[in-house]
């Protein structure tokens, strides 16, 4: 297996670790909060905006040092 397959299988493995852990830990209980269905699937979709947004700042993070790793490493 070469070393690209190998990040690309990580890569995978953890993004579907941590949305199994987002589903059980933030979607479901924010599921169970509220009585009607139309608050439930609005609560859902924020929380899901929320996790996106999270996810979006992460990675432009992680853009930024892999962008100017050369200055920070140097």
């Amino acid at each position: 297996m070469s070393a690209e397959t190998t990040s690309i299988l990580v890569g995978a493995i953890c993004a579907v670790t941590g949305l199994g852990f987002w589903i059980w830990l933030v979607a479901l209980p924010v599921s169970r909060s509220f009585e009607g269905g139309f608050q439930r699937s609005v609560a859902v979709v924020l929380s899901a905006y929320t996790l996106l947004v999270g996810v979006g700042i992460g990675a432009g993070i992680g853009l930024l040092v892999a962008y100017e790793w050369d200055r920070i490493a140097g």
